[in-house]
């Protein structure tokens, strides 16, 4: 088994009120999600809302095994969807994501 990633994301919306939808389609891939055996592959999610005046409002962590990350990313149906969605739907127009192995710098 590889090592685990945190992939981890910060959004900002253009409109404050999307944000209860924006949390369940975020919800909602993240049990929609599974590899084309039908096996689900993300560990762990994690999320909530901004704590401290950066600037962004929500976020969310996500826990994969390092070889499915890049499937997550470029190529898992849901995800891909999710984040046209994101753009079309919610507007979303900045945030950041970062994927990491803990203790790797």
């Amino acid at each position: 088994m590889s090592p685990s990633v945190f992939h981890v994301c910060a959004y900002k919306v253009a409109d404050p009120a999307v944000i209860p939808d924006l949390i369940n389609a975020i919800q909602s891939v993240n049990t929609s999600c599974a590899k084309p055996d039908g096996s689900e592959y993300i560990l762990s999610v994690k999320g909530g809302k901004q704590m401290s005046p950066e600037g962004l409002d929500l976020g969310v962590q996500l826990v994969f095994d390092k070889d499915d990350l890049m499937y997550y990313i470029d190529e898992d149906p849901a995800h891909v969807a999710f984040k046209t969605t994101c753009v079309e739907r919610f507007g979303l127009g900045g945030g950041a994501v970062v994927d990491f192995i803990d203790g790797v710098f």
